[in-house]
């Protein structure tokens, strides 16, 4: 049964393992009803550091494998014990394809699953059944999570004891239903709670009925319209995904979920935290790592359920799945996931679809290939609002996008992930995007034509490998711009460096640095890094939070006043990191 706590204990276990040193190494990982074979094997070589570099399909589990046996330790005269917990189990694990030694002596795999039948067909040790709370145990969980005392009001109490028993023992529906009506003292709320609770409930199966009305009644009762919003954006994204807090602010603000009028990008940016942590606080959402979030799968699917078939997700390979898809008429999120040729065939009625995620499977035949992508995909989908396309693997897969992608005049967000795009400029005709995402993508030049686009408040250029031409001559140009980023992509050519006044930007030469939270960020320290202009180096002194640059020998011989003038200093400045100045004596 879904809901019990299964994941949560696993967990709590590992990390009770962990802070004990038995386990060298504890790491987990989701398979869910459709394992990712690929993202299985990441999520298990990166705390071992293991890289798959150059590495092809067939090579990468035998890779594995060595790391996690004797084989593979990096220092052989350590004794390394390993626990994997696998999460989330529907089905015989084929060990040997993903890379995982069944039967090593210095390894454990502790797995979570809805169903006994799967740890006596794997041939488990020890076999834990979690059986749902006892009932005191139960009315403990809601009080603690619905901030229930025992002097609070006997009518509460009363009917808060009343919802526990509907939630038959369950923790996620405990957790759920009594966090929506914690600090809620009109007891007709807490009546209307526990008579939808109590009301019949069809399409449901009759396991899931319990959570599903408790989910359904902690929506209801949201007061924040944002929130809710944002739950069905959550639930778009696939199973089990760890969602950065950007990763929900860019198609959020091109769907139009916090209104059509937001002041700026970062107002829009702190809607969405707000709308997070409320999430969070209800228990519709989970905290993740690195300050992302993620979904309970039975969240996940009720919030699909919750939005009447307006959200979909469909994994081509699944006929069942791609029927049911394609019988719906009034889609207005949709996740597609298939491989290349099956993603720009699918036939659907997208004439109501606003946000289209598409997750291509790429594999070693395509590399060398350039995809024409046809001119019919658009024509279907002329109301789109946001786009997302992406290859999982990064292969940086040759793409030509179609004249037809001029068709999407409602366009906002448009999001490239690991593609090669070649000639963008066609891009500079769809004058209502707002956010333009090239992340990890090879493009041939940032095009003069994007200036042209009037509305463009964030660009993305994170890790993208842009051939040819400086492309801060035409960032310069684009006036309404709010927020860059552009991280790693730098080239010979790139020279000055000039751009407008922002309210955020990311300017690295290297990598991202995960922990760094400042919202004006500049590093530019290797020695043959470009240079920024007069202008934008005055600019950055005074604006940017973080800054860190190597031997610029220029025109000044002091920070103030030659270069920041006294009566305007550095107000935002955190921290500032000068290396190799030799003409700065103060």
């Amino acid at each position: 049964m879904g809901g019990t706590g299964k994941t949560t204990l696993a967990k709590e276990v590992g990390k009770e393992l962990k802070h004990s040193k038995q386990f060298t190494y504890v790491i987990d990982t989701t398979l869910s009803l459709s394992p990712d074979i690929r993202k299985i094997q990441d999520d298990i070589a990166v705390p071992l550091e293991l890289k798959f570099d150059d590495c092809n399909e067939s090579d990468r589990p035998k890779k594995l494998w060595s790391r996690l046996t004797d084989e593979g330790k990096i220092d052989q005269t350590k004794e390394e014990k390993i626990l994997l917990i696998l999460d989330d189990v529907w089905d015989v694990i084929n060990f040997d394809k993903i890379g995982i030694p069944d039967n090593h002596k210095d390894s454990r795999i502790l797995i979570t699953t809805r169903k006994l039948s799967v740890c006596n067909r794997l041939g488990c040790n020890k076999t834990i059944q979690l059986k749902v709370l006892y009932d005191e145990e139960a009315w403990t969980m809601f009080q603690r999570y619905a901030g229930l005392k025992e002097m609070s009001p006997k009518i509460l109490l009363d009917k808060g004891c009343k919802i526990a028993n509907e939630c038959k023992g369950l923790p996620i529906a405990i957790a759920v239903i009594a966090s929506s009506l914690k600090g809620i003292q009109h007891p007709e709320e807490w009546d209307g709670a526990l008579k939808s609770l109590q009301k019949p409930m069809h399409g449901v199966d009759d396991e899931l009925v319990k959570i599903y009305k408790c989910l359904q009644v902690s929506y209801d009762n949201m007061k924040n319209e944002k929130a809710k919003r944002l739950l069905l954006l959550c639930s778009v994204f696939r199973e089990d995904e760890k969602i950065p807090t950007e990763s929900l602010t860019r198609p959020g603000i091109g769907g139009g979920l916090f209104g059509e009028d937001y002041v700026s990008y970062e107002y829009a940016r702190t809607q969405v935290v707000i709308s997070k942590n409320k999430l969070l606080d209800s228990c519709l959402l989970l905290e993740a790592d690195q300050n992302r979030v993620k979904m309970h799968d039975l969240v996940h699917d009720a919030a699909q359920w919750i939005a009447n078939k307006e959200i979909q997700t469909v994994k081509l390979y699944d006929k069942d799945q791609k029927a049911m898809v394609e019988r719906e008429s009034n889609i207005k999120y949709l996740l597609c996931e298939g491989k290349i040729k099956d993603v720009f065939s699918f036939k659907f009625d997208g004439s109501k679809l606003e946000i289209l995620i598409v997750a291509m499977h790429t594999y070693e035949d395509c590399h060398n290939v350039k995809i024409e992508v046809p001119n019919s995909f658009f024509k279907n989908i002329t109301g789109l609002r946001v786009f997302h396309l992406m290859d999982d693997r990064y292969t940086q897969l040759a793409l030509s996008l179609p004249h037809s992608i001029q068709s999407l005049k409602n366009i906002r967000s448009l999001l490239f992930t690991g593609v090669n795009l070649g000639d963008i400029s066609i891009l500079g005709n769809l004058q209502s995007l707002e956010t333009l995402d090239l992340d990890y993508c090879r493009i041939d030049e940032l095009p003069h034509e994007i200036t042209k686009l009037e509305k463009l408040k964030l660009l993305n250029l994170d890790y993208c490998k842009i051939a040819w031409k400086n492309p801060f001559e035409v960032i310069e140009g684009c006036s309404s711009l709010e927020e860059l980023y552009f991280i790693h992509s730098f080239k010979a050519f790139c020279g000055e460096i000039t751009f407008p006044k922002l309210q955020r930007f990311y300017i690295n030469q290297s990598v991202r640095y995960e922990n760094e939270s400042s919202s004006k960020f500049v590093s530019l320290v290797d020695k043959d890094a470009p240079f920024l202009s007069k202008t934008t180096f005055e600019y950055c002194l005074q604006e940017a939070e973080v800054l860190r640059l190597r031997g610029i020998e220029r025109w000044w011989r002091n920070i103030i006043p030659d270069i920041v003038p006294l009566d305007h200093g550095m107000n935002n400045l955190v921290k500032l990191n000068l290396i190799s100045f030799s003409k700065l004596p103060c």
